[in-house]
């Protein structure tokens, strides 16, 4: 038994882990980056 699955056997029998399938198998979203001036940022805020 490797190390892996003795942590996750200690791990389910204490409670404190509980392993879980995802809930959606659609890919992860897409992030979106732009660039912003000091000005632009600060009129923002304020």
């Amino acid at each position: 038994m490797s190390l892996l699955a003795r942590l996750r056997d200690l791990g389910s029998r204490l409670g404190i882990l509980q392993l879980a399938q995802p809930k959606s198998e659609r890919a992860p979203a897409k992030v979106t980056m732009r660039t912003v001036s000091l000005a632009e940022l600060q009129s923002e805020v304020m």
